[in-house]
Formats: structure tokens, C-alpha cells, sequence
């Protein structure tokens, strides 16, 4: 679900530190009393022009890279675009990082899943949903910082300081191939994104938690920011009209990816997780299995196809949900918060696919769990959660296949198969894994988080 694989400076509206401090040592008198008209002396709906921008570039480069200790390698590229300017320009990038075959593919598949609503114009609520909310992005792919003109100046500060540090990160460790690897599972995806954005966040913690990543607030302190920083997103997403899928995953890599941040620096770096990211929202929910390197399990998508096409069917769509994606389609069915853990605890891996054949269309949802007991509580839930009759199989393995759409067109042998057969041993993993030492997709998992 990469809509825009650039970093988007849409949380920080409205949210600003509340010990923001201009009088930092070493800036010239000029740039010191820009920072103060932006921060604390000017009108705080003035906006700024190209030059005060460069300015603003300046002052803030160095001391965001000293900040999440990291090194200004060159100047960062940036434009000052007027709103009515953005539409074209996130089409562009939708067409980029989501061609519109695979936006209509999961269109289909995840309004037969349930997560999306039966009628929806994925393009108009994408469009409308960041138009409305950017104050700036940063994009990998053009390196380049954008910066909204018609935001007002404080928040105009704000968001240049989140953005150059997404530019300082990619300069250090080229977010471009680091999103590039998630291709086709929204999970992982959605599970970098968390560290990108959780990293950078950093900037937002009081003053003497600035310095390193390990350097954190007590955790008191650190939740009420959790809790702010929630609130201020919440509030600005949920004035959209998107589905609650699409607003909740924005939220996410912010305050799960500030959380996970917190949780890992107590012993490593936060660096340590954008060389070495989580491979699954799972880890990012539950950190220790990110310590313990507990990989999911890949659905083989070439198993998938090779066995529905014996029969005519074609894989138009694949993915992967995970298990925040999981957590949040039973939290849409309205199980109280137990019973959704229980019914996601455990996930092991999973993949989405959407079948077509003589025009009709099947979405069926693999998903294995670390136990028979994990496998059984999620079907069981799954059964519960759908008003309309359910078809699901599970198997010995701990898996549960969910059969959705015009399943009754799939054969009772394709059905037993898919449910039945054994993975390919050493299956290919769908992402590339080259650059990170994690490379078991076999490891031992425990039973529950």
C-alpha cells in the first residue's frame, strides 16, 4: 500500500514542542532573529518566502544532524510549492510507487476482505486525504525537501526540522532502497516506515533527550508525548473522509514507530534499527521479537500461482496484511480489545491474493500462526467477526485459509490443496534481504508475545 514513498511532514501540523528554544550558540545574528520571529516573536500565521526558507535550511541542517547524531553529507535540495500545486504532483507519485493495476487490485481484494467500504474511489480519497493535510514531505526518489507555502511559519519550522531529518537519514542509509525492498508487502513496508519516522521523532523530545537515541525521557514523560503526538494526528486524519484502514495506517509509523524507537534504544541505538529494520509490524508491536530475530513466514507466491493456474485461475494481486493489519480488521468488526489479542497473538506470517477467472474474482487470505491454539482462536474470531457466512479451512499446520468473494467458483480440490500442502522448502523470500543480516525465514518462534 506504498501511496507515496516520500516522508510526509503530515503529523507535525499543529504539533510543535513545547520547550521550542531559538537561542541555540553558534548562529549568526540574522538567522538567530529569524528563528525567534518563527518561534516566539512574529506572527505565527505568517508564511514564509524562498530566501527565509534557505535561511531556515541553514540555521536547522546542522543542528538536526547533530541531533539524531548523523552527518550533513551535502545540502539538501528543496522546493516552496503552493497547495494547488500538490495534486498533480501526488498523481505522479501514486502512478510511481502504486501503479493503478495494483491499486485496483487491492481495491478488490480488500472490499471482499471487508476493510474497505463496497464503494470507494481510492485515487480521490488518496488525493484528498494528503492535499489537505501536508505541510511538506521529503521524497527519496527525487532527494529533494517540499515544503507547502501556504502553511504558517511556525509550522512551517517544525516541518523543515522532521524533513531534513528524513534527508539526513537518506543520506545515510538511501531510504529509496530501503522502502524498495518492502515491494509487495505492505507489512514490511508499514513496518520501516515505523522506524523512519519513530527515528526522527527524536527531535520532538524535551531538550535533554535530544542528544542520542538512547537518550530518552522517563517513561511517564516519554508516554504523555505518545499520547500528544497521537491525539494531534488523530485529530487532523480523521477530518478526511478516507476508511478508518487508511487513516489508522497512516497514524502508525508515528506513534508505534516512536514507541518501538523508545523501546529498542534502551539498548541500541536507534541507527541501529534503519541499518537493520524490522521485518514485520509484528516486531515493531512487540520489540523483544525484533530482539529475538523472529521472522514471519512467507506465503511463496509462486506456489500460489503455479497451483491456481493448473485450474485457470490467475494471481492478479498479492500482498502481505501482517499482524497490525490483522489487529485492526477485527478492532473494525467491533471486538473488545481482549478479544482481539487473542485472535491476532500469535500471527506467523500471512499473504493476501486475489484470483480472476472468467471474470470472477476470490480474494484468499494464507495465514499461518506459531500454534494449532493461535490458528484456532483467529479462525474462530474471523468466523465470529463476519455477518455474512464465512468460508475458512484450517489445517494441522496451523494454517487458515479465509476464502472470500465468489469463492464458490474455486474447486473443493484447488480449496484442499491451498490449505494442505506444504510450502516449498526454502522457499525465496518476496523482498530482498540482501542488505540486512537477517536472512533465516525458518527461525524458531515462540508460541505467544
Amino acid at each position: 500500500m506504498a501511496f507515496l514513498w516520500f516522508l510526509a511532514g503530515i503529523t507535525i501540523i499543529g504539533f510543535s514542542r513545547a520547550d521550542a528554544d531559538p537561542d541555540i550558540d553558534g548562529l549568526s545574528a540574522a538567522e538567530e532573529a529569524l528563528l525567534k520571529q518563527l518561534t516566539m516573536m512574529g506572527d505565527p500565521a505568517e508564511k514564509l518566502d524562498e530566501e527565509q526558507v534557505q535561511q531556515l535550511m541553514k540555521t536547522l541542517l546542522p543542528q538536526v544532524a547533530a541531533r539524531l547524531g548523523l552527518t550533513a553529507q551535502q545540502p539538501v535540495p528543496f522546493k516552496l510549492l503552493r497547495r494547488y500545486e500538490l495534486k498533480a504532483i501526488l498523481l505522479k507519485s501514486f502512478d510511481r510507487d502504486f501503479p493503478p493495476a495494483k491499486r485496483r487490485g487491492m481495491t478488490i481484494a480488500y472490499q471482499q476482505l471487508g476493510l474497505f467500504p463496497p464503494s470507494i474511489d481510492l485515487d480521490r480519497v488518496l488525493i484528498d486525504l494528503y492535499s489537505k493535510e501536508l505541510a511538506g514531505f521529503y521524497d527519496p526518489f527525487e532527494k529533494t525537501l517540499n515544503l507547502i507555502a501556504e502553511t504558517p511559519a511556525l509550522e512551517q519550522m517544525v516541518t523543515l526540522e522532521h524533513e531534513l531529518g528524513h534527508a539526513l537519514q537518506d543520506q545515510a542509509f538511501d531510504l529509496k532502497q530501503l522502502l524498495l525492498a518492502a515491494v509487495d508487502n505492505d507489512d514490511q513496508e508499514l513496518a520501516r516506515m515505523a522506524v523512519i519516522e519513530g527515528d526522527v521523532l527524536r527531535l520532538l523530545l524535551p531538550e535533554e533527550s535530544r542528544g542520542v537515541a538512547s537518550d530518552f525521557p522517563d517513561e511517564t514523560q516519554s508516554d504523555g508525548l505518545l499520547e500528544q503526538l497521537a491525539s494531534s494526528v488523530a485529530e487532523q486524519v480523521d477530518q478526511s473522509q478516507a476508511p478508518p484502514l487508511l487513516t489508522k495506517r497512516l497514524i502508525f509509523p508515528y506513534t508505534e514507530g516512536l514507541k518501538f524507537i523508545r523501546s529498542i534504544a534502551k539498548q541500541n541505538s536507534g541507527m541501529q534499527t534503519l541499518r537493520d529494520p524490522p521485518r514485520s509490524t509484528e516486531q515493531v508491536l512487540h520489540p523483544q521479537k525484533y530482539e529475538a530475530r523472529e521472522e514471519p513466514q512467507v506465503v511463496p507466491v509462486a506456489w500460489l500461482a503455479t497451483l491456481v493456474q493448473k485450474e485457470g485461475w490467475a494471481l492478479s494481486y498479492h500482498n502481505v496484511l501482517g499482524e497490525w493489519a490483522t489487529r485492526v480488521y477485527f478492532e473494525l468488526a467491533g471486538m473488545p480489545a481482549g478479544e482481539i489479542d487473542r485472535a491476532a497473538s500469535g500471527w506467523g506470517g500471512d499473504g493476501i491474493f486475489l484470483l480472476t477467472k472468467d471474470n470472477h474474482l476470490v480474494t484468499t487470505w494464507i495465514s499461518t500462526w506459531d500454534s494449532l491454539q493461535d490458528a484456532s482462536e483467529f479462525q474462530r474470531a474471523y468466523v465470529k467477526s463476519v455477518e455474512r457466512k464465512a468460508a475458512t479451512s484450517a489445517s494441522a499446520a496451523g494454517r487458515v485459509v479465509v476464502f472470500c468473494g465468489e469463492s464458490q467458483h474455486l474447486s473443493a480440490d484447488l480449496k484442499w490443496h491451498l490449505v494442505n500442502d506444504p510450502f516449498p522448502p526454502k522457499a525465496a523470500p518476496t523482498i530482498d534481504t540482501s542488505a540486512s543480516p537477517h536472512t533465516s525465514f525458518d527461525a524458531t518462534r515462540s508460541s505467544k508475545p
